[in-house]
């Protein structure tokens, strides 16, 4: 048996389709159109400074790793 009242259960359905079927305006859609390109733009800057962090990261880790070297070398002498 279910004890849930049956408005409970129409009203999830009746969301459920609310949901599946919204119609934009024309204007409203457009809009959201371009708001779409303007994150893929983002996305794509986003992409290409990641890109260019993470090159400059290697580069200085490749200078950092004499100094750690020498790091390690003292810490075994002394």
């Amino acid at each position: 048996m279910n004890n849930e009242p049956e408005t409970k259960k129409a009203k999830i359905e009746n969301n459920e389709k609310a949901d599946e079927k919204q119609d934009y305006s024309t204007e409203t859609q457009k809009a959201l159109e371009e708001l779409d390109n303007v994150q893929s733009s983002l996305d794509n800057l986003n992409e290409i400074a990641s890109e260019e962090i993470l090159k400059v990261e290697q580069k200085y880790n490749q200078q950092r790793k004499p100094y750690f070297e020498q790091r390690i070398y003292q810490s075994y002498t002394d």
